[in-house]
């Protein structure tokens, strides 16, 4: 969790996400009459917020994980027999006999 002003808040909560989960931050004002003491924090880590990242940059590393799964996911398609895709054209007797039955 993380004190700044009211202002500072609005504008963390629109450009930043939690940089462990990359989760959605809220705030709230613990003190109704002081509005520069305004907590920050994200909706699943709560007080354990360990602080923010931008979300360009969350939203760039999101992109890049998922380039780098389909490429591992290729690389890996005749090693693991569970990452090829089944031939389409199969009888529902075929497909039952490759279930076990």
């Amino acid at each position: 969790m993380v004190r700044m002003s009211y202002n500072e808040a609005q504008a963390a909560q629109r450009n930043y996400v939690c940089s462990a989960c990359w989760g959605e931050l809220d705030y709230r004002q613990d003190n109704p009459d002081d509005c520069r003491d305004v907590s920050v924090f994200c909706f699943s880590c709560k007080d354990q917020t360990p602080g923010f990242v931008s979300r360009k940059h969350a939203e760039w590393e999101a992109g890049e994980s998922a380039r780098l799964y389909e490429i591992a996911k290729r690389a890996l398609r005749d090693s693991l027999p569970w990452l090829r895709r089944p031939p389409l054209n199969l009888t529902q007797e075929q497909i039952m006999r490759q279930l076990g039955y």
